[in-house]
């Protein structure tokens, strides 16, 4: 099974932020993997991977280094399915 690395850009202010962070959390209660991690990047701390990453709006998830999803929250279905697919690559 492949490890899957999940990156959310992530701000206090931002409501869609706090959803995705709940919708990923939720898949991963489900999914119950050791081979999922998450990394919070920090608008100001981790400036450089998130300009690295293209990423220009919040919030947005990155999994295994390729950007799914910006500005919006993804389905639960569509999160677990995405993930899912990568653990067996």
């Amino acid at each position: 099974m492949a490890k899957v690395v999940l990156e959310i850009l992530d701000s206090e202010s931002c409501a869609k932020c706090f959803g995705l962070k709940e919708r990923v959390n939720e898949v991963l209660e489900e999914l119950d993997s050791k081979d999922i991690e998450v990394k919070k990047l920090d608008l100001f701390e981790d400036q450089n991977r998130i300009v690295e990453l293209g990423l220009y709006t919040s919030p947005a998830l990155v999994i295994n280094g390729k950007l799914y999803f910006l500005g919006t929250i993804p389905s639960k279905e569509e999160l677990k399915n995405l993930i899912l697919e990568k653990l067996g690559e």
